[in-house]
């Protein structure tokens, strides 16, 4: 994948927004490449407004010690990672086969799956086996490859969500997404499944923002954006993997999400904004929540729900300041200037990516069973403008830190 398509459509993971609708707006952000990359790349963001309602700029907001560059404020307790659970730290390559590379996530609590880059046009998707924190690249082992207008968007321990990208422009005016699945285990990519809608110009509805879809017990999940009567809607997609069709609709729903053995979707409420979260197998509301608009990211965890929410501009950097909270509770736990991105969660770790060089924030994850901010390594042995990337899966945790450069890499691995 060229630099453009691995900054817009990282296969790391895309946190949209989930307030869009007839009555509402979406946002989103995608994630730069890991720390395993040599070359630093910045966020990208894009932003849909439906036709009823234009999005509320954010607020300029004054704190009695104003967030800057160099500090952020930890509001729970915390604790040093080494002394609360297991915690490495592990060697983590430069390259695979003399080429840069970029995590994507957890395969499995013992594999990573990552993206080589092989050349401008030309990526691989492969394996990394973490064997107890050794990461060893003579283990590396090869999936299939990638073209520059394909992108990995979601997987399990069988599947992998690959899509293609047709664009107008080469940039935001996305024309074209078909869906495919690729089978890991007898290395093959099936038929397509699925193209996305369409306006009336030709274009993707949606803008070509999308939520991740999720695989389970077979069938796949996912989300599509279309015009009706000028509105903006969005319908959520049963797929029977197996069956090689689609057997549920739900319409006005969005955004699939697994509370342990319960798939969960966004909808609206009843003024129509999509402030609902419901389990699809009775429609039934799972939790009474509501939420503002400045939600960032929505992310389930030990049954509980956390997000990262905007809470407006810094009036001494003019910054957007971010939190990263727990929303069922409306407790706290850290907020800082841009500091919280790509927020995940397993069955015991909420991690997030932190983009933006900082001395003062330190390299952590929250830890959901004991309600607690989990710090990694010691002050002097971290890179001094430090960058993290977090990925989760069960109750395992990695943390990659780097240096603004990427000039010095780090790799922390935690478990419960």
């Amino acid at each position: 994948m060229t630099k453009l398509y691995r900054s817009l459509f990282s296969a790391m993971s895309l946190t949209f927004c989930v307030l869009l609708a007839s009555c509402s707006a979406m946002e989103s952000s995608s994630a730069p490449k890991s720390a395993a990359s040599s070359e630093a790349e910045t966020s990208q963001s894009a932003q849909m407004t439906s036709t009823t309602e234009k999005v509320a700029k954010p607020k300029s907001v004054a704190y009695e010690n104003p967030v800057d560059l160099d500090s952020y404020q930890i509001l729970c307790q915390s604790a040093q990672a080494e002394n609360t659970v297991s915690c490495k730290k592990a060697d983590f390559p430069q390259q695979i086969n003399e080429k840069q590379f970029s995590v994507m996530g957890f395969l499995n609590e013992t594999t990573l799956l990552i993206s080589l880059h092989i050349d401008d046009e030309n990526d691989e998707i492969g394996l990394l086996p973490l064997n107890q924190g050794n990461i060893e690249t003579a283990q590396y082992q090869k999936l299939t490859a990638i073209k520059e207008n394909q992108s990995v968007t979601a997987w399990n321990e069988d599947y992998l969500v690959i899509y293609d990208m047709e664009s107008t422009d080469g940039w935001f005016t996305l024309s074209n997404r078909d869906y495919y699945l690729f089978d890991i285990r007898n290395r093959r990519l099936g038929t397509k499944f699925w193209s996305s809608s369409k306006d009336e110009n030709g274009m993707l509805a949606e803008g070509g923002s999308t939520n991740t879809p999720l695989i389970y017990e077979n069938t796949l999940y996912f989300d599509d954006f279309s015009i009706n009567d000028g509105e903006l809607t969005v319908t959520l997609y049963a797929y029977d993997i197996t069956q090689k069709r689609i057997t549920k609709q739900y319409p006005e729903c969005q955004k699939p999400m697994l509370m342990q053995d319960t798939v969960l979707a966004i909808t609206q409420n009843q003024d129509r904004k999509y402030r609902k979260l419901i389990s699809l197998a009775d429609q039934g509301e799972a939790f009474s929540c509501e939420y503002g608009e400045n939600l960032m990211a929505l992310e389930v965890g030990c049954g509980e729900l956390y997000a990262i929410t905007s809470e407006g501009i810094d009036n001494t950097t003019q910054l957007s300041v971010t939190k990263l909270q727990n929303l069922t509770t409306g407790i706290g736990i850290a907020m800082g200037n841009t500091v919280f991105s790509d927020l995940k969660t397993g069955d015991v770790f909420a991690v997030w990516s932190n983009y933006t060089a900082n001395t003062a924030v330190k390299p952590a994850v929250y830890d959901m069973k004991s309600k607690q901010l989990l710090t990694v390594g010691k002050q002097e042995e971290l890179p001094k403008n430090v960058q993290f990337y977090g990925y989760t899966m069960g109750k395992t945790a990695l943390l990659i830190v780097t240096d603004w450069d990427h000039s010095e890499n780090q790799c922390y691995i935690l478990q419960m």
